[in-house]
């Protein structure tokens, strides 16, 4: 039997930071789903600020969690969850990607899936 336990010592601090960056977010959009302490997902689609691009809301959003957290953060833009997601995971740490929909296939396609485990296990 394995046990993990993770301890954060400063909870409350994370929880904190947390809070100011969804502000910041609200600033764009209220259609805002958190995923963790760290990690949401927005739809920019119809957004406060009437900017047209994501990508644009996105490098916003980066500059102002710096500027008020003193922290990088690294951005995913695309059409779907699933896409913005995996542009996410491009350019860590503070990167910023974009998922275009006619990349959308392509994108996926070079990618392969990982199965950790099937039924029989």
């Amino acid at each position: 039997m394995s046990l993990y336990i993770i301890f954060f010592p400063k909870s409350d601090v994370y929880r904190e930071i947390s809070t100011s960056i969804h502000t910041i977010f609200k600033r764009y959009t209220d259609l805002v789903e958190g995923v963790a302490l760290d990690e949401a997902y927005l739809d920019v689609t119809e957004n406060r600020q009437n900017i047209t691009y994501a990508s644009t809301i996105a490098r916003y959003i980066k500059t102002a969690i710096f500027q008020e957290t003193q922290l990088t953060a690294t951005a995913g833009v695309s059409i779907n969850k699933f896409l913005a997601k995996m542009a996410s995971g491009q350019n860590k740490p503070n990167g910023l990607t974009v998922i275009l929909a006619e990349d959308a296939m392509s994108t996926t396609s070079r990618k392969r899936l990982r199965f950790c485990g099937t039924a029989s296990d």
